[in-house]
Order: structure tokens, then C-alpha cells, then sequence
């Protein structure tokens, strides 16, 4: 409990540098590239180029993973989100693999609770052994489906989204503490997963097989609702789901079918995970403080790839603006 404390303490002290939401308009205000690096700049972030941005984003992203894997105390549920990031490696890996791509760089993550490299070797020699069970299961079920010549788009996305969340809820039976908070979040994204899910499906005429295929697990919507949504209307879709868990963010997804973009899903889906920690950022004996810093400087930094992206590409402010996640701070 005093490394929990202690790593609290730590991230507290960090807080203050989170950009709050009118830093994230002002710097979406900017009119050109350079003057959005000067703000940048001003805020605390490197001095850079405009071609050196993205190199300067990621690097900032491993400064942050690695800080908060420095302080991270064991066993407590939090590198369950360093996961996250092994699972996503292993999706960029096995599409190399199989389309033969040599420079994939761009596609992948920073370590998260194992070496990129590693996770590449096995995935490249098919020794899957040592990767965590469910992981090397859906590797051995991707490989399978390849050499059957079933190579459905989105096989290798849906089978490794699966097995994600099957390690999480695994690890979760054996973290020590109080791991409500972690627990929740996990459980509220599963759910609002399936919910995307499922209208996506929809908007693409897909049916029943793919949506079992693409299910994840832990959230409280049972699959038998999601697929009698499914014969429904997309209105209907939404109203039957009315009263589960998240019948704002059904509704959302019905109006993003309309829409055909669920840019603002998305958005939204992040903003309401973030939320949910605010509440006991204070709380000192828990892991939300590390946490919700953590998942706060995730935000901060995909809010300032959205706006220097939008700068350089000419989009129009208030559509950038409609893209960016609420600030923590």
C-alpha cells in the first residue's frame, strides 16, 4: 500500500502540467503549423520542426509510458493498460507477417509489459509458447484460419480484440487491492465496444456470425440482446437498448450510422472512460490517481495529434474542435 501511496504522490505532483481545455482550444486557434510549435512550446513541450511533430509525439508517449511504468506498483490491475499495448503490437505484427511488410515502425506502440522484439520473434517464428495464453490462442486461430485461406477482413483485429479482453478479465481474479476502479473501466468498455460493434455491423449489412465473431467479453449486455438488436431497425436498435448499461452511447451509434462516420463515437466513448476515474482522483489508497493521469496524458497527446493534424491539413476548426476529448485537468 505505501508504493501505491507513494506512486500517487508522484503523479499529483504532475497533474498541474496536464493541458486543460483552453489550452487544447487555444492551441486549435493556431493559425499555421509553426505558430502551433511555439504554443507547444509554451505549454512545456520539445522545441521541433514541423516535420519533426510526429517523431516528437511518439517520443513524448514512451517518456510517459516509461515514467509511469518507473512508479508503477505491482500486482494492483494498472499494467493491465500496458497490456493493451501488447495486444495492439501483436495485431501490427501478424498483418506484416502475412502481407509481407518490411517497415512497419509506424504501426506499432511502445513496450508494454513485453519487449516489441520479443513479441516479434515469436510472432515471426510461430512459437507462440511463451506469450500469455490467450494471445498465443488467437495467434494459433488466426494461423489456422490463414491456412485455410479464410482471410476475412477484420479476422486478425477481431480475434486479438477478443483475446485482449479474455487476459484482462483473467488478470483481474488475481490483482491485489482495492481493483473496483479497474474493474469498471474495463467492464464499461467492453460494453461500449460491443455497442460500436454492433452498429457497425449493421451499417454494413453484416450479420449474426460476424457479430459473434467481433463480441468482446466482461461488459453487462448480454450477446442475445446485441444480436435480437441486430434483425432490428437501426432505430429500434437503439430503442431495445434503451435500458442496458450506456443507452446515450446506442443512441450516439444510431446517430453515427446516419452520420456514416463514428468519429464521435469514439471521441465520446473516450471522454465517458475518463470520466468515470474523476470522480476519485483524490483518493490516495486507490490506483485512480496513477491511472487517471496515465489515461489523461494519453488523451492530452491524441487531442494534440488531432489539432496539429487538422492545422496542417486545412480542416476547419470547429470540426477539429468536434474531434478533440475532454481535457483531465
Amino acid at each position: 500500500m505505501n508504493s501505491l501511496v507513494f506512486a500517487n504522490g508522484r503523479v499529483r505532483s504532475r497533474e498541474n502540467e496536464l493541458l486543460g481545455q483552453e489550452k487544447l482550444l487555444r492551441l486549435c486557434d493556431c493559425p499555421t503549423i509553426d505558430d502551433a510549435i511555439r504554443t507547444l512550446s509554451e505549454y512545456g513541450y520539445p522545441d521541433t520542426v514541423a516535420e519533426g511533430i510526429d517523431a516528437m509525439l511518439d517520443a513524448k508517449t514512451a517518456e510517459v509510458n516509461a515514467y509511469v511504468k518507473e512508479i508503477l506498483p505491482n500486482g494492483y490491475g494498472l499494467e493491465l493498460f500496458f497490456l493493451r499495448l501488447d495486444y495492439h503490437n501483436a495485431k501490427a505484427l501478424v498483418k506484416a507477417k502475412y502481407a509481407r511488410l518490411d517497415n512497419i515502425d509506424a504501426m506499432l506502440a511502445p513496450s508494454g509489459l513485453m519487449d516489441v522484439a520479443f513479441i516479434k520473434d515469436s510472432i515471426f517464428s510461430d512459437e507462440y509458447s511463451a506469450l500469455p495464453a490467450p494471445m498465443a490462442s488467437a495467434l494459433r486461430e488466426i494461423d489456422a484460419a490463414f491456412a485455410d485461406g479464410k482471410r476475412q477482413s477484420g479476422l486478425i483485429d477481431a480475434t486479438l480484440d477478443r483475446a485482449t479482453f479474455e487476459d484482462v478479465f483473467i488478470r483481474l481474479k488475481q490483482t491485489k487491492g482495492d481493483s473496483s476502479a479497474i474493474r469498471a473501466y474495463f467492464t464499461q468498455c467492453a460494453d461500449m465496444t460491443n455497442i460500436l460493434t454492433l452498429f457497425r455491423i449493421k451499417a454494413n449489412g453484416g450479420d449474426k456470425r460476424i457479430l459473434e465473431q467481433n463480441l468482446v467479453c466482461g461488459g453487462e449486455i448480454s450477446a442475445d440482446k446485441l444480436y435480437d438488436a441486430l434483425e432490428l431497425s437501426i432505430d429500434a436498435a437503439a430503442e431495445l437498448l434503451k435500458y442496458s448499461p450506456h443507452s446515450d452511447m446506442s443512441a450516439l451509434a444510431a446517430e453515427c450510422v446516419r452520420d456514416n462516420s463514428f468519429a464521435k463515437y469514439e471521441t465520446a466513448m473516450d471522454n465517458k472512460l475518463l470520466k468515470l476515474l474523476k470522480g476519485d482522483r483524490h483518493n490516495m489508497f486507490s490506483v485512480t490517481p496513477v491511472l487517471g493521469y496515465y489515461l489523461a496524458k494519453e488523451s492530452e497527446l491524441k487531442n494534440i495529434r488531432v489539432i496539429l493534424t487538422g492545422i496542417r491539413n486545412g480542416v476547419d476548426r470547429d470540426m477539429v474542435k468536434e474531434r478533440l476529448r475532454e481535457a483531465y485537468a
